[in-house]
């Protein structure tokens, strides 16, 4: 009996840890769905790397990712079945091409191109972000901590 208590009450402490983690990723998935104008779910199919000379003796990566549109959630694609993005990181950062499927939000630069929106604009494409996705933008209110598209 003592057996069965503690294995409910283990499961209990596991579902809760699952169910916050989850409504904190719900929560990112708003912060930069709010935040960001172009929203996709890709697969990745290739990334490029580029070491670039910021300043004297200071270097940036640059990273080129190429992948496949699977669905378009928000912002203008037209035609597209594929696109390019890229992301800035310190020189020497690692980088990988992720194997799952992802939802990701953008923002466009000066020149019209994709760029990385940065830290916490990057999901797995589970069927419950995606939905959240698609959602209306909140209206901002007040300040934020969290910098998109600047």
């Amino acid at each position: 009996m003592m057996k069965k208590i503690l294995i409910l009450i283990l499961t209990y402490c596991i579902c809760m840890q699952t169910s916050t983690a989850n409504e904190d990723i719900i929560e990112g998935v708003r912060l930069a769905r709010d935040n960001t104008d172009f929203a996709v779910v890709i697969s990745y199919t290739r990334l490029e790397t580029e070491k670039i000379e910021i300043s004297e003796n200071y270097y940036e990566q640059k990273t080129i990712y190429y992948a496949d549109i699977i669905e378009k959630i928000r912002g203008n694609f037209s035609n597209k079945t594929s696109l390019s993005f890229y992301a800035w990181s310190e020189s020497g950062d690692s980088v990988g091409l992720p194997i799952q499927d992802k939802l990701i939000f953008l923002c466009k630069d000066q020149d019209n191109l994709f760029y990385f929106a940065g830290p916490g604009s990057s999901f797995i494409a589970d069927p419950r972000y995606v939905y959240i996705a698609k959602q209306e933008k909140r209206e901002l209110t007040g300040e934020t901590t969290v910098q998109f598209c600047n």
